[in-house]
């Protein structure tokens, strides 16, 4: 390499670096020399412009690389929320507070009057899509994890119709209730606490309570006794189809029956299960207790439970489940054309 005669800044910036087999920064210069086969290479930059090229690149590649990491991420999360347990993802999504409540009317049969609606949970995934309460209620109930979304449940009533509510005391609200909190009572304070300064009265949530909440008798006769003393109806849902008796029923606090859906199916069929429900309707008489049934689909189901004296009853001959806004609505236009319920709708006051 000839560069002697050469009166050049470069090439002179060269010459003091030619026998460097390394690389390095000499003043405002970057430089690498490589030397092989009796010839020395020596490249050399400005710093600045290295700087410069070099900043210019992180502006075009960093974004890209922070969004490939990004979508990385998101999909090993993605991918690991899919392998969760059934409990673990019910766990998720009571943290996330997935659970949403529909509302189904319940009416007064003889006027027409929509008195309130059951609260029905629904679990609404992030993806908008909705899980069926039969595929997950049962797993909830198995694992304690019931008692949350109750609680979550009462938390979007009171949110969503206070108002409403305060507003119109002929209105009622069910809830159901786990056979873990009628064993344990815990719900009477939960209730209380959530009721506390809102202006709902006790009278206004009615409790409902399957036959599967009373396999201890005993816990479920001092706790339901509380709540009713402390103003709630209750109500024993799905009736017929568990094991409770007559002399179960007598010595429980409740004020209604809820006639299943499977023995309203059999009204003017035929079917050897049809007396069932009329044998239901005529104990609730005996008792004292007002009934309702549930799943009215037709306008002669209709009739058969008013000539029977079933004082309420709730299906989609009425109304589908409803939002919140959508229950008010449904509300209004009853009380247009019927009037109001009477404030107090407790079996011992009719």
């Amino acid at each position: 390499m000839l560069i002697d005669g050469v009166n050049d800044p470069v090439v002179s910036f060269a010459r003091h670096h030619l026998h460097n087999d390394d690389g390095g920064i000499d003043g405002e210069r970057m430089f690498a020399s490589v030397v092989g086969d009796g010839v020395v290479a020596v490249a050399s930059e400005q710093s600045k412009m290295v700087y410069g090229q070099l900043r210019r690149e992180l502006a075009l590649f960093l974004p890209v690389g922070l969004f490939i990491a990004a979508f990385i991420v998101v999909m090993v999360v993605v991918f690991s929320r899919g392998r969760l347990s059934p409990r673990a993802e019910l766990e998720f999504a009571i943290q996330k507070r997935q659970f949403i409540v529909h509302y189904q009317p319940i009416v007064e049969l003889a006027t027409g009057i929509c008195v309130g609606a059951e609260a029905l949970v629904r679990w609404r995934r992030r993806d908008g899509s909705l899980v069926r309460p039969d595929l997950f209620i049962p797993l909830a109930e198995e694992t304690g994890l019931i008692v949350a979304i109750t609680d979550q449940v009462l938390d979007e009533v009171v949110r969503e119709l206070k108002t409403v509510l305060v507003g119109d005391r002929g209105l009622h609200i069910a809830i159901n209730l786990s056979a873990a909190d009628i064993k344990s009572g815990r719900f009477i304070d939960m209730i209380a606490e959530k009721l506390q300064h809102t202006g709902i009265r006790n009278e206004q949530i009615w409790l409902e309570a399957t036959e599967r909440g009373f396999i201890d008798v005993d816990a479920a006769r001092a706790n339901l006794d509380r709540a009713r003393r402390a103003g709630h109806s209750i109500a024993i849902d799905d009736f017929g189809t568990g094991y409770s008796s007559l002399q179960y029923l007598q010595g429980l606090p409740v004020d209604a029956l809820k006639i299943d859906k499977s023995f309203i199916d059999t009204i003017e069929r035929g079917a050897a299960t049809s007396s069932v429900t009329l044998h239901i309707i005529e104990m609730a008489k005996e008792l004292g207790l007002f009934s309702v049934a549930e799943g009215v689909e037709t306008e002669a189901q209709a009739a058969y439970l008013r000539e029977h004296g079933v004082s309420f009853g709730q299906g989609w001959l009425f109304s589908k489940p409803l939002a919140a806004k959508d229950l008010i609505e449904f509300r209004d236009a009853s009380v247009a054309q019927f009037g109001k319920a009477p404030e107090i709708i407790r079996a011992d006051k009719w």
